[in-house]
């Protein structure tokens, strides 16, 4: 849940969180729009999307499921995650890029699919080994 702090960090009872029943599709997506105009690509993220559009990540997240937010959290979503796959081919340490896109969802495949159907022609047919 979304507060907000006093100076001497005590939680602010007048503030009312925002609610997305509450929010316009069409201002908060024109919004959207602008963060990625006026962002350097190197600084978007989600949380510096969710500082820029004053909400927390959690109504971001939220917003996945909302009937009439849906297409805009995907389109920010999409515009991140976008740039991090950039960010994998020409960075020199995608440290953080990879980070970043486990953070989404994304996770290794480390493990070997022992059930896989493919065949030794199908291999040799991609190099330069012949059979």
């Amino acid at each position: 849940m979304e507060q907000k702090l006093k100076k001497d960090g005590t939680p602010d009872k007048r503030y009312k969180p925002k609610k997305l029943d509450n929010i316009n599709p069409t201002l908060f997506e024109g919004r959207i729009k602008r963060y990625f105009e006026e962002t350097d690509p190197l600084e978007w993220s989600v949380p510096s999307l969710c500082n820029y559009l004053q909400i927390s990540k959690q109504m971001f997240k939220n917003m996945a499921d909302h009937p009439d937010l849906a297409s805009v959290h995907e389109y920010a979503s999409n515009m991140i995650e976008a740039d991090l796959f950039k960010n994998l081919k020409t960075m020199k340490n995608p440290t953080g890029a990879i980070f970043a896109l486990k953070t989404m969802g994304y996770s290794d495949n480390r493990g070997v699919d022992l059930n896989a159907k493919i065949s030794i022609e199908q291999v040799l047919k991609n190099t330069k080994l012949k059979a």
